[in-house]
């Protein structure tokens, strides 16, 4: 009789040890898949912010040249040629920058002042676009 018991006690030991092992199992892919995703979230957010700062640069600035200065190109390109520059969490241009920033700048003349698009597209250090958009900005007569 007491055999009998002890093997009761080892099998539902067992059981228990392999239940723990399947919810460990489930909870690690769980927790993986959570910081994946925060980690995702965390690179489309630190994108918005840089974008919005080019965009602002962009609004603050009354040219073009001066866009580009505060962007930290010392030669403007000319217009509507793409620049691709490496930047850093903050958007400042770094050369091993954990972001690459393409941004195209188009201006349109006409008699009352000047239309310029500022066309910007972010990708992380892998290529994956993150951000994509463009910013419209009147001078009157310009």
């Amino acid at each position: 009789m007491k055999h009998r018991k002890n093997t009761a006690f080892f099998v539902e030991a067992l059981l228990l040890t392999l239940f723990v092992l399947a919810l460990s199992a489930v909870l690690v892919r769980l927790f993986a898949a959570a910081r994946m995703r925060s980690a995702q979230a965390e690179a489309l957010t630190t994108a918005q912010q840089i974008a919005q700062n080019v965009s602002e640069s962009f609004y603050a600035s009354d040219s073009a040249e001066q866009f580009w200065q505060l962007a930290g190109i010392s030669e403007p390109p000319a217009d509507g040629q793409p620049v691709s520059l490496t930047v850093d969490a903050q958007g400042l241009p770094d050369p091993i920058g954990a972001y690459f920033l393409e941004l195209t700048l188009e201006q349109t003349s006409a008699d009352a002042g000047q239309m310029a698009r500022l066309t910007l597209c972010l990708a992380d250090s892998d290529g994956q676009p993150l951000y994509e958009g463009t910013s419209d900005y009147y001078l009157p007569g310009a």
